[in-house]
């Protein structure tokens, strides 16, 4: 298991069959850029030996026929290295795989060994351990019988966890091996993740607002029970407002009654002292009616135009002082 240790060799081959199939999957590329160039330029060729032999002349004929043959001997072998290449690539693939598996193996083998060289560390600190609690559980049982399986727990795991520890151990290391021959799952389980905290959504639900006019109770959908004061305008479940209006135990926000209760009208109103009822005493004034149709008062005369004779003022330079202000 040393040698599990040192640099992996094979990452320097997994690098280079990278690179080998970046320059494949370039030849790849340039070869299909040229076999589209070949089968265009076969396709000007079978055109132009069709023309040359309806026309009849030998001569141009037979260098196109040739012309022909080149393009399609061309078109080939590009095809036979497009095959190739794609060969080339499936096979440069396989070997990267393989060569990543086999270096998945081997750090899944070292973290075996880990385990493995954690497992005897651990084993060995708890013996110690184990052993001075056997012998002060031992010299506890001499003085109270409480003791004793204490005493014997102790004795029983000082002698049964030691030889437990080397068996697992052991086990592991042969796990370690069948991983790397391709025997085992290359697989190390992780740490034991908390389960993810789910967030509790509560559907709102639809609710109708109602005039109370009987004291009502219902049960909320967490079976609290909630009362409902009588005259008040309450948000009730959709179900239960619809049951409150049914049996008249609500009414409709917009209901006549409602108004009624909150700005009653004087007439339906109790009296509480012996005050006599006055009512608001109604406008005797009737409304002015626009008739729409305006008449020239008769006293006022025809419009005229009159002129006013004004007095010129001279302009007063600056700086200058009339006598009179002089004087």
């Amino acid at each position: 298991m040393g040698l599990l240790t040192q640099r992996n060799p094979e990452e320097k081959q997994a690098r280079e069959i990278a690179d080998k199939i970046a320059d494949e999957i370039a030849r790849r590329e340039k070869n299909a850029g040229q076999l589209r160039t070949a089968e265009t330029a076969l396709v000007s060729c079978r055109a132009t030996v069709e023309r040359f032999a309806l026309d009849g002349d030998e001569g141009e004929l037979d260098a196109a026929l040739e012309t022909q043959s080149t393009a399609e001997k061309k078109a080939t072998a590009l095809r036979a290295a497009s095959v190739k290449i794609a060969a080339t690539i499936a096979d440069l693939e396989a070997e990267a795989a393989a060569v990543a598996d086999r270096r998945q193996r081997q750090a899944t083998a070292i973290e075996i060994e880990k385990v493995a060289r954690d497992l005897e560390r651990a084993g060995a600190a708890f013996a110690e351990v184990a052993a001075e609690l056997a012998a002060a559980s031992r010299r506890a049982d001499d003085l109270v019988p409480d003791a004793h399986p204490l005493r014997v727990y102790t004795e029983a795991a000082a002698l049964e966890v030691s030889p437990a520890v080397v068996m697992v151990a052991e086990v592991l290391r042969h796990r370690a091996v069948l991983t790397i021959n391709g025997q085992a799952a290359a697989i190390i389980p992780g740490p034991v993740q908390p389960p993810p905290k789910l967030a509790l959504v509560v559907e709102a639900t639809p609710t109708q607002s109602v005039f109370i006019m009987k004291p009502a109770r219902y049960r909320d959908r967490d079976g609290r029970q909630v009362a409902c004061g009588q005259y008040r305008v309450h948000e009730l479940p959709l179900e239960i407002a619809e049951r409150a209006l049914k049996t008249r135990v609500a009414i409709p926000v917009t209901d006549k009654r409602r108004r009624d209760m909150i700005d009653p009208d004087l007439v339906r109103c109790q009296a509480l002292d012996d005050s006599p009822l006055v009512e608001p005493k109604k406008s005797t004034i009737e409304p002015i009616v626009s008739s729409h149709v305006f008449e020239t008062h008769p006293n006022v005369g025809k419009p005229y135009t009159m002129t006013v004779p004004v007095t010129p003022i001279e302009p007063v330079a600056v700086g200058q002082r009339s006598a009179e202000h002089e004087s």
